[in-house]
């Protein structure tokens, strides 16, 4: 039977469609603040390229998330030929971080999954490419903080996925080998074949199960009953 259950986190346990939404939620509000000249959805296109970027070298040195979206709307500002004040960049940080506290969203019935899956014995994990001061938060306003045995995130490592040494580290940490464990994550580079380049048997979220009750019955199968057919 596989023992050991790892999970991705944003677009996995909790919907990408409530990340786009904070972000729009926060840019208006920051927008309406200081009065400025730019609208919403232009500052999403404008920070989700810069964005990009930064995660594009996040397998190797990571950054932190809520410095470099800070760090990009001081550069939008100053390309509006707007002054980046002090005041402006605290402000955006501070929303940035309490809309992801307050509107990070789980896919429906992940929560009770999770919790069923706990209760059957799995162990569970998380490996995420997110900062402590986010995934903390939400775990604990949702009430699953708790039901993980170990959360690992790139801003501890300073690498993230899908550098296979985050699993490895994983693995480490909970001591049990590749064969025992079960990888969940939707992104096919970063958790599909970075979990498979370590060893550990992937799940793709989003192709090989379209939601948690089809996820709950694929983990049920894989963890137990082709284990016991072996």
């Amino acid at each position: 039977m596989k023992k050991v259950l790892i999970f991705d986190f944003g677009g996995t346990i909790v919907t990408d469609d409530s990340d786009d939404r904070l972000h729009l939620m926060f840019y208006n509000e920051f927008i309406r603040k200081f009065n400025l000249p730019v609208s919403a959805e232009e500052m999403y296109d404008y920070l989700k390229a810069e964005i990009k970027e930064v995660l594009k070298r996040g397998h190797e040195k990571w950054e932190n998330l809520s410095e470099a979206y800070t760090q990009g709307i001081k550069k939008l500002l100053e390309a509006k030929r707007l002054e980046a004040k002090e005041e402006y960049l605290s402000i955006f940080k501070k929303l940035y971080l309490e809309y992801h506290e307050a509107y990070t969203e789980p896919f429906p019935h992940a929560i009770e999954t999770l919790i069923k899956l706990k209760s059957a014995g799995f162990r569970l994990a998380i490996i995420s490419n997110i900062d402590n001061e986010i995934i903390e938060p939400v775990l604990r306003r949702l009430g699953i903080f708790d039901i993980f045995e170990l959360i690992v995130t790139s801003e501890e490592l300073g690498y993230g996925k899908p550098n296979r040494k985050i699993f490895e580290t994983t693995l480490r940490r909970l001591n049990v080998l590749p064969n025992d464990t079960i990888y969940v994550g939707d992104s096919l580079i970063n958790d599909v074949q970075g979990a498979r380049e370590a060893g550990i048997e992937a799940i793709h979220f989003g192709v090989d199960c379209k939601n948690w009750k089809e996820l709950y019955k694929e983990i049920i199968n894989r963890g137990i009953e082709r284990c016991q057919q072996s």
